[in-house]
């Protein structure tokens, strides 16, 4: 007997980062949690105009444009926590500004990339192309590889083959579709 299963929709979770008052899309991130926090690069945050090794509360924009019916689509965000120890092009932001507008049904479902060689994967995020703001990539995990040189991560990175991604993906989720988990992020 064959289960359906239906694969996450990467759309439901996945917000644009502007600066603050602004309605300039600098990359993308993945709210991941309902109380407001989202995941994102720390270049990404930079673009915004804020410092991701600061704590001093200067917010960016996060928009969610899958929120429902008369949901606040425009929110703000400060950067929660970043690991300071580490060079990883990751940063953790809260809203300030309230709670996510996104039930727990539509948040990402987050796993580990050690299982995901060889499997494909989806992403979305705010690539332009021409006149469209936002676009899919697909393509192959290839498996984890060893960080650059003199760069202290928490993991290794994850390697990815695809011709789709570009400029304005950063923070978008890497979800595997066989495993129908979200394994990491785009970054570089």
């Amino acid at each position: 007997m064959t289960e359906n299963v239906v694969t996450q929709n990467l759309r439901s979770f996945t917000v644009q980062i502007r600066p603050a008052d602004s309605e300039v899309i600098v990359g993308t991130g993945i709210a991941v949690s309902p109380d407001g926090k989202v995941v994102t690069c720390a270049h990404v945050v930079k673009s915004a105009g804020v410092e991701p090794r600061l704590l001093n509360g200067k917010e960016l924009g996060v928009y969610f444009p899958q929120a429902l019916g008369g949901e606040k689509k425009d929110h703000r965000a400060k950067v929660a926590a970043f690991f300071p120890e580490f060079d990883d092009d990751v940063v953790l932001l809260q809203l300030t500004d309230g709670s996510a507008p996104l039930g727990p049904e539509r948040m990402p479902v987050l796993g580990i990339a050690e299982k995901s060689q060889g499997n494909g994967f989806r992403s979305y995020g705010y690539r332009r192309l021409e006149a469209y703001i936002a676009g899919w990539a697909h393509g192959t995990i290839e498996g984890l590889v060893e960080p650059p040189p003199k760069r202290k991560l928490q993991g290794d990175p994850l390697q990815l083959e695809s011709d789709q991604i570009n400029r304005g993906m950063s923070g978008s989720a890497v979800l595997d579709i066989d495993r129908n988990l979200v394994v990491g992020i785009v970054s570089e």
